[in-house]
């Protein structure tokens, strides 16, 4: 197989307790030692913008990581849909990931627009500014293996195998 540019992208606010997942995650990754098969970007932000099309740019794989009060599991895995209409972005606009992706497509990069997924990790506090709660830290530890699972093995057919619906409760890579 060869190298794979993956790009983890981590959303919210690290102050607002829950809402800090997503950089949790990152520095877990960032303490990982990295493997020879992909070249790993971590970029954390408060919310997605125009910008950020530019990131993936270069990325074969991305994975748009945020923390959600709307999911019933620790955790969810899923592909970005690609958006099939469009609209007029400005900037400083909040974007959700497909529009991100439709941004890249849009700038001309049409033919190699990289695998996006968005991953979801189940929180209850995001109003106490006393970091990430504890019911959270489970989730968050599950969604760290899941991660480190797909860094593994960075295809996106692979990948694709392990959409995680929230209908089930565990989620690994098959060999």
């Amino acid at each position: 197989m060869s190298t794979r540019r993956v790009l983890l992208i981590a959303l919210g606010d690290a102050t607002k307790g829950d809402e800090g997942l997503g950089a949790a995650l990152l520095r877990r990754c960032r303490e990982q030692p990295i493997a020879g098969r992909w070249w790993l970007s971590l970029i954390g932000d408060a919310q997605l913008q125009i910008e950020h099309a530019v990131d993936l740019q270069i990325n074969d794989l991305a994975v748009f990581i945020e923390a959600s009060a709307d999911i019933a599991t620790p955790f969810e895995f899923a592909p970005v849909a690609r958006p099939d209409g469009h609209r007029l972005v400005t900037p400083g606009e909040t974007l959700t990931p497909s529009e991100v992706l439709h941004t890249l497509w849009t700038i001309g990069q049409r033919e190699s627009l990289p695998h996006c997924y968005r991953l979801s990790i189940q929180g209850h506090s995001f109003l106490q500014k006393k970091g990430i709660s504890s019911q959270a830290q489970e989730h968050l530890d599950a969604a760290t293996a899941f991660v480190l699972k797909l860094l593994d093995e960075p295809d996106p057919e692979r990948w694709n195998a392990q959409v995680h619906d929230g209908h089930e409760t565990a989620v690994s890579l098959n060999a």
